[in-house]
């Protein structure tokens, strides 16, 4: 095959993201610049940001020491996800270590007011379960706190109320299920007792966080759609704020005033209460596309956050809220693109067998013969496919080849009924949701029915595998990455704290084998007869590598085409660019090869 230069060049395109406001005005966020999240600063200078450490260790998020000049990293390496904190000092950049078991998974929680201590919960008793620590930025060994009962299960701790003598703990029951409690310390500060705040239904509560000393997160208790609440006290639940669709992120300051997030058919609508008498909720108009890391300055005079369209890659914003547009804080490098090469994609509904309409994002190759076609699944299951920016779809566009991106029943965004209506045996339901996203694309007059090749990664890849053995006639090729193949298998040897989790979402084990057994496309895989495409890290703790090396030997026997594409330094996914410019070039030779693709 020619090479992979188009390719390469959209792949170069960076993004900024994870932006956090300093008190001088500078900021700190994460990017992609040097192949791997890394954290940089930038004060404004046209000179551009400033890498904080020249290394190749992922960063995945960082805290600021709300005193000290130092940040909090949390990192891992080959994308094992064991996560390790670091602390750096942002003047003289010393790199300090916090914790001393890389076997371990560390959760970064929160600063006590002093900017020196911290919580922590990490998996280091038996790496199931989580329990509660405290750090301190010298580095000393952290210091476990007994609250009273046995920590079993996934637990952060997301916040320390004013004084420094009470925490927050959040226990994570189910995806949609999560439990918040108060952990007021003794006087040596690594004892503790357990106040419930949250009522004892189930519900979700998520960005749980403390604002001058208020308990404020997002929940759907007794609402379809997440809401902006307050835990002011035990057992209750107090609206703050509510829209039609699910608030999804929140920022307040110490006057009162909130900013909040609506996720409207998957586009971000921000609002702003102003924490007056007679405050106005006043929507803000974003350019269409997702906000992230939503933070206000430390002089409440604007909001800092991200923003991801369909045609801008993610940059890191500042809107001053007295009035004036969002403008770009950082401007990350293009490769040469501006937003008018790309394309953007149109909402469509699209009728399943039952009758429930199925959302999805449809780009339109500019192309004048019938063009073939992506169908390309989200993984999760609890995600959503949203119009933000993917150098992969613009690089297949920009040779002819459609996308459509559908949210199956499943996915969230739309409701928790919604949500929930592929639980267990009800996972059949969405791959019929599936059959029929593919049928409504192949009759489209502008596409290549012959040619649509259904893609996507984690439970994405699952839906591959589920729609090339259930439906084995309607797809020229699949492409698979880190995907389930044995929900059996997949239960019983991903990493021990996600199990009860995932069981969730899946059946359990012990209760639903049957089930499972009956929706695992490995049982089916007999009928599979297009060519496929596997790709895996070695070092996945999500989706253990066993689950590719079953595919591939099953279809080894049977004589199906396929590749199989393992990376050894990758997890849950190609991080590095180096091995994203390896697994993509491999699938555009593949479907090339065996699906009759655009190739340059």
């Amino acid at each position: 095959m020619a090479g992979h230069e188009r390719l390469e060049r959209y792949l170069s395109i960076r993004m900024a993201y994870d932006g956090h406001p300093m008190d001088d005005g500078r900021i700190i966020f994460l990017s992609n610049i040097l192949g791997v999240p890394t954290p940089f600063l930038w004060d404004g200078s046209p000179h551009g940001p400033d890498p904080l450490r020249l290394d190749d260790i992922r960063t995945t998020s960082l805290e600021l020491s709300p005193t000290r000049p130092w940040v909090v990293l949390s990192q891992d390496e080959g994308g094992s996800e064991r996560h390790q904190l670091v602390a750096v000092h942002l003047t003289t950049r010393i790199r300090r270590p916090l914790t001393h078991r890389p076997a371990c998974i560390h959760v970064f929680g929160a600063f006590f007011p002093d900017g020196e201590h911290f919580t922590v919960t990490a998996n280091r008793r038996n790496g199931r379960d989580f329990e509660l620590y405290l750090g301190h930025l010298d580095g000393r060994e952290l210091e476990p706190v007994d609250v009273g009962r046995e920590m079993t299960g996934v637990f952060s701790a997301p916040g320390v109320y004013p004084g420094g003598r009470a925490l927050l703990l959040v226990e994570n029951v189910a995806p949609f299920h999560q439990r918040v409690f108060r952990v007021d310390l003794a006087e040596s500060g690594t004892q503790g007792a357990l106040t419930l705040l949250t009522p004892e239904e189930p519900a979700s509560y998520r960005n749980v966080r403390l604002e001058g000393g208020r308990v404020l997160a997002t929940s759907d208790w007794d609402s379809e759609f997440s809401r902006l609440v307050a835990l002011d006290e035990p057992g209750q639940v107090t609206v703050v704020a509510e829209a039609p669709g699910d608030i999804e992120l929140w920022a307040a300051t110490a006057d009162g005033a909130v900013a909040y997030t609506v996720n409207r058919g998957g586009s971000s609508e921000l609002h702003v209460l102003t924490g007056q008498h007679d405050e106005q909720d006043q929507v803000f108009g974003i350019p269409p596309g997702v906000m992230g890391a939503l933070r206000w300055s430390a002089d409440g005079a604007s909001l800092v956050f991200d923003l991801n369209g369909p045609t801008t890659p993610s940059e890191v914003y500042r809107l001053p809220i007295s009035g004036g547009d969002p403008a770009p804080v950082t401007r990350s490098y293009r490769a040469g693109f501006d937003a008018r090469d790309f394309i953007a994609p149109e909402l469509v509904e699209i009728e399943s067998f039952d009758g429930l309409r199925i959302p999805a994002w449809y780009y339109r190759a500019r192309s004048d013969t019938p063009s073939p076609a992506l169908i390309a699944v989200h993984g999760g299951p609890e995600g959503q496919a949203r119009p933000i920016f993917s150098a992969l779809y613009q690089y297949w566009l920009s040779l002819g080849v459609s996308v459509l991106a559908p949210n199956v029943r499943g996915s969230t965004g739309y409701g928790k009924t919604f949500v929930h209506l592929d639980d267990v045996e009800k996972r059949q339901d969405a791959l019929l949701d599936l059959e029929a996203v593919t049928r409504y694309l192949q009759g489209r007059p502008e596409i290549d029915p012959g040619r649509v090749v259904v893609y996507g990664g984690s439970y994405g890849g699952y839906m591959v595998m589920a729609g090339l053995t259930w439906f084995p006639d309607l797809y020229r090729a699949g492409v698979e990455l880190v995907g389930i193949v044995n929900l059996e298998s997949f239960l019983e040897k991903t990493s021990p704290w996600r199990r009860a989790l995932r069981e969730a979402e899946y059946g359990s084990l012990e209760r639903d084998r049957e089930v499972l057994r009956a929706l695992s496309p490995i049982h089916r895989i007999d009928r599979l007869q297009a060519p496929l495409f596997i790709g895996h890290g070695r070092n996945d703790p999500r989706v253990p590598y066993a689950e590719a090396e079953q595919v591939a030997a099953a279809l080894e026997r049977r004589g199906v085409p396929y590749e199989l594409f393992s990376m050894d330094d990758e997890g849950h996914g190609a991080v590095r660019l180096s091995n994203q410019r390896r697994l993509y070039g491999a699938i555009a030779d593949f479907l090339a090869a065996r699906a009759g693709y655009p190739h340059e």
